[in-house]
């Protein structure tokens, strides 16, 4: 980790010898016109908008308050950029790296002399004003948002400006626009410790100017030491865990809402052809509900009615990427999400039907989950790459009829009454 992490920041280091220029930049940078008042004291009473969360935030940071700082983060915080760095992280790893950043030698195991930061400078000003921004909150269909009772969710754009100056003789300089999403206690009374905190940080784009320099997440991380790495994310075991559910129940309007607008199902390496979320969504209707077909459709063989489906779906990694990589996409679709996940998954799933065969798939797929505007705090599966198909299962016991073993696209072509 520390050899990536110095990496990093080598990566945009400028010397002490230009540590006029760099010191000017952020001076230059400061004072475009926004007079930013930063609270040096500690406040009488936590913040109560907004706006004094905002400060609050500047302070604890530039007074290297770890304590303080904690308090100021929801338990479900998360940070994530898409830059020259693929970056996520969970309260937990955000704030151990900002604890490392702050006092180094605290760090499990401490980290180098060279690591000690002598001046710090952060600044974090909003563009405009928060509004409310229903899209997360748990309404029908966003099972992963926030309680509209329980809470208030409001967000703006910020810029942050963070500067420090390292003892091994390097000085960093970070400049971005981040989203950041505020969430409001209702039941918390005006005063209240915690009831305003950060829900979430995304970056938005780096404001370059002369130079390139780093995002405030590449700073924090090469400050990893030994912090703890994130589990998987709620929302992407949300997906998964849905989809098998989906499956079980043999529910299609479940099944149907997991997928993204843009969906595409890709039977194997190009040049197969993909299909999408019509096709999907048909194929499924023919395996789930036999006995509602659209007008016209050919009816289901009694032989291939399902009685019922067993299904287990592992999640083997998942990770934030700003591409796919080898995850191919509909050439339909012009335009990726700016954000989504990699989660590769291995299957196990048994579907006895009313006939004398029963279908096992045993294989390992890549799921690309994006979120859709309407819904940014729930994610969607935008792509279904089946990579690879390894041995069957031992299926003793689990069917009485004989088993034929297939793939996921063998499955839906099955179904599909062509």
């Amino acid at each position: 980790m520390r050899s990536e992490s110095t990496r990093m920041l080598r990566t945009h280091r400028s010397t002490r010898a230009g540590r006029s220029f760099a010191l000017l930049l952020v001076t230059t940078l400061a004072g475009c016109g926004d007079e930013h008042i930063v609270n040096q004291g500690r406040p009488t009473l936590p913040p109560q908008s907004e706006s004094e969360l905002l400060i609050e935030l500047e302070r604890t940071f530039n007074s290297r308050d770890i304590d303080a700082l904690e308090i100021l983060f929801h338990p479900e915080f998360t940070y994530h950029e898409v830059a020259d760095d693929v970056i996520w992280m969970c309260r937990d790893r955000w704030l151990c790296q900002h604890r490392n950043v702050f006092d180094p030698q605290s760090a499990q195991p401490p980290l180098p002399p060279e690591y000690a930061v002598g001046t710090l400078d952060f600044t974090a000003t909003p563009i405009s004003g928060f509004v409310e921004r229903p899209e997360y909150y748990s309404l029908q269909g966003q099972p992963e948002g926030l309680d509209p009772q329980r809470w208030r969710i409001s967000a703006a754009e910020v810029d942050v400006r963070l500067s420090f100056e390292l003892a091994g003789d390097t000085d960093y300089v970070a400049r971005q626009r981040s989203n950041f999403v505020v969430v409001e206690g209702r039941s918390k009374s005006t005063g209240e410790a915690g009831k305003y905190a950060f829900y979430s940080i995304e970056l938005v784009s780096v404001l370059r100017k002369s130079v390139i320099p780093p995002t405030w997440g590449v700073l924090v991380s090469a400050f990893g030491g030994q912090c703890d790495e994130c589990s998987t994310p709620s929302v992407v075991s949300h997906v998964v865990d849905a989809l098998a559910q989906a499956y079980a129940t043999q529910d299609l309007q479940n099944f149907a809402s997991l997928l993204h607008p843009d969906f595409a199902f890709w039977p194997g390496p190009i040049p197969n052809r993909p299909w999408g979320r019509a096709y999907e969504v048909r194929a499924h209707r023919r395996m789930f509900r036999p006995d509602d077909l659209a007008p016209g459709d050919i009816p289901v063989p009694a032989a291939l009615r399902v009685r019922n489906v067993d299904i287990s779906l592992e999640i083997l990694r998942s990770s934030l990427a700003s591409e796919p990589g080898t995850l191919p996409t509909l050439a339909t679709a012009t335009l990726l999400p700016r954000r989504m996940w990699i989660v590769r998954t291995r299957a196990d799933v048994l579907v006895r039907t009313l006939g004398p065969i029963d279908y096992q798939i045993a294989s390992i797929q890549e799921l690309a989950l994006a979120p859709i505007p309407e819904a940014p705090n729930s994610l969607r599966i935008f792509s279904w790459y089946e990579s690879t198909t390894p041995a069957g299962l031992d299926l003793s016991g689990r069917s009485e009829h004989g088993v034929e073993a297939i793939s996921w696209r063998a499955l839906r072509r099955l179904y599909d009454g062509n």
